[in-house]
């Protein structure tokens, strides 16, 4: 049998330099992907344990880990080295994007990334794993990373030759030899990113002005990785549209600033998930007949592809048309007017019998605050051909009111107003024809508070908020109960069932505010008698030297307060007398205080 010697001598060169490879080389490196922070993991773990040589762990300052993936937009961002391994850095980015001369795998990128500081508080164990950095990526590739291999690489046309390398004084060849041997457990799939897409859909409802809808906000994540960062989604804010300064929307807070709306949620959103985010807006008035544009976008960090972040913009296919008219039936009494009725609870009609009422309205700012107009009210005019109508009916008219809605969550602030027409039976109509009931528009509510007021009587308002709606809504102040009626928390005297007076079953508002203020008062400052004095003696302005017992003043007065057509002071059938009884005798807590002439605390019970 012959040998071949040669043969056999060059296996036993192979296996020995194979085991003295072994013999040198001790660490293994592993890169593995972890969803919970979006990041790669690159570890370490020694073969053997380090000998016991004087600084033993202390590693080579120019070792190398690199990094591979396919050839694309790729780029490493936020590396962060894990405490006490070290500090390691990106060192340098090199791409082949297909030079086969160079010796290195084409359409391959190279991330080198390199040490700094003392290494040797890493104790190289046996079997034991040592994290030494993360980092994250930006942008897209497709199948894996990985660690490159010991053995050199030239990349970049052949101006950098790049491998990973890793020293440590301990191992066999101490510093300058390579102790990095081969890889374990890699798992490092690069598609792992997510990329939100967004889109603004159509307003539901359809826009009306001062009415509150709802637009929503699309957020898809079409990539192959779940959000880890905040999602932050975006939308301008046209003009004339209004949307609250900050609100909530499903797990999104929002905030609105130089007519933006940023709304955050932290919320992780998987691959393949979506959310929608409800943004709530109200056109306003000036909208009416707009067609509002709607630009907007998500964004979050990591995203693999930024450039579709932005939605399309949506402009509403349906004009901001102005909301429906809400109509409301008032029926309110005023005292002044039953005082002395054969037909009670009728109201008298005197002032319109005698041609005194005016076919503007008596109620603006410009005589008090309490009169004034908002909303859409202010300026009403009725004509002669109503006043004259229904004579002798239970529909004539009686004079003019002022009603109110209030807000809400805060029935001290007037949303709206109406100057309208009452008629001798309760019935509040439409100055213009006097005969519609109040119609609303524009507003941004349901339900409202409903005041009413009378230039010459004590206002009064609903204990609650009254729901509206198109069909028709009935506030009955006749019959309102005193649980019903608004009761001012804020008086020294429960006036709880004494917000209006009772006459004949019924409830009508107090008579004697002649200074129209928020008191009625029969001597001292600021009196209701003295509104009366001055008209009488004003409307002498001929004389030059008028009576304050003169009996022929005539015409439209707030000092009139049994509303008969005549202001009078002294004699008999004064108006005096209105306050005087109304103070002295008909208000209950004055005569459980000893029925006080000067009592002070007659106060109109409205917020």
């Amino acid at each position: 049998m012959r040998v071949n010697y040669n043969r056999s001598i060059l296996v036993t060169l192979v296996l020995m330099l194979v085991s003295s490879m072994a013999t040198i080389a001790q660490i293994d490196l592993s890169l593995r992907y972890s969803s919970s922070d979006n990041k790669y993991h690159v570890y370490l773990k020694p073969s053997s344990s380090v000998g016991g040589v004087t600084n033993r762990n202390l590693t080579d300052g120019s070792s190398i880990i690199t990094i591979v993936s396919t050839t694309g937009s790729l780029s490493i961002v936020n590396v962060t080295s894990i405490n006490p391994q070290g500090s390691w850095y990106l060192i340098d980015t090199q791409r082949n994007s297909g030079d086969l001369s160079t010796g290195a795998p084409a359409n391959t990128d190279f991330f080198s990334f390199g040490p700094s500081g003392d290494f040797s508080s890493i104790a190289y164990s046996a079997g034991t794993e040592y994290e030494l950095f993360s980092f994250a990526l930006n942008g897209t590739c497709s199948d894996s990373l990985n660690v490159l291999s010991s053995g050199g690489q030239t990349a970049g046309g052949g101006l950098y030759n790049i491998s990973s390398y890793y020293s440590i004084k301990g191992y066999p060849g101490g510093i300058g030899t390579n102790h990095f041997l081969r890889t374990y457990n890699i798992n490092a799939p690069c598609s792992v990113y997510p990329d939100l897409v967004s889109s603004i859909g159509q307003p539901n409802p359809t826009l009306l002005a001062g009415a509150t809808s709802s637009l929503p906000v699309s957020v898809s994540n079409i990539g192959s990785g779940s959000t880890t960062g905040p999602i932050t989604v975006t939308l301008a804010v046209p003009a004339n549209i209004q949307i609250p300064t900050t609100f909530t929307a499903g797990n999104f807070g929002c905030v609105v600033t130089n007519g933006v709306v940023t709304c955050t949620s932290t919320t992780p959103l998987a691959a393949g998930g979506s959310t929608t985010v409800a943004i709530p807006l109200t056109p306003t008035v000036a909208a009416i007949g707009s067609t509002p544009t709607f630009t907007g976008g998500a964004s979050t960090p990591n995203d693999s592809n930024t450039a579709n972040n932005g939605a399309t913009p949506t402009t509403v296919t349906t004009p901001v048309a102005a909301a429906p008219e809400l109509t409301l039936r008032v029926t309110v009494l005023l005292q002044g007017a039953m005082i002395n009725s054969s037909a009670s609870p009728l109201m008298r009609d005197d002032l319109r019998a005698g041609g005194y009422i005016p076919l503007t309205t008596p109620y603006a700012a410009s005589v008090t605050s309490r009169f004034a107009q908002v909303g859409g009210g202010g300026g009403e005019t009725t004509t002669s051909t109503v006043l004259s109508a229904n004579t002798g009916t239970t529909n004539a008219i009686v004079d003019w009111v002022l009603v109110e809605l209030r807000d809400a969550s805060n029935p001290a602030v007037v949303v709206a107003t109406r100057s309208a027409l009452v008629q001798r039976d309760s019935d509040v109509v439409l100055a213009a024809d006097g005969v519609s009931p109040l119609s609303f528009g524009s507003l941004s509510s349901s339900s409202y508070y409903v005041s009413v007021k009378h230039r010459n009587h004590m206002g009064a308002m609903t204990a609650s908020a009254i729901p509206f709606s198109t069909s028709g809504t009935m506030v009955d102040f006749t019959t309102l109960s005193a649980t019903a009626t608004y009761n001012k928390p804020s008086t020294a005297i429960n006036y709880d069932g004494l917000e209006m007076v009772t006459i004949n079953g019924k409830r009508a508002l107090w008579a004697g505010n002649a200074n129209h203020d928020t008191k009625l008062k029969y001597v001292g400052v600021l009196d209701d008698n003295t509104t009366i004095f001055n008209d009488v003696m004003n409307a002498q302005s001929g004389n030059p030297s008028p009576n304050y017992n003169y009996d022929l003043a005539l015409g439209y007065f707030y000092g009139d307060l049994d509303m008969n057509g005549k202001v009078k002071y002294q004699g008999t059938n004064t108006d005096q007398t209105v306050v005087f009884n109304n103070v002295l005798a008909l208000y209950l807590p004055n005569i459980q205080n000893g029925q006080l002439y000067n009592y002070d605390f007659f106060i109109e019970q409205l917020p």
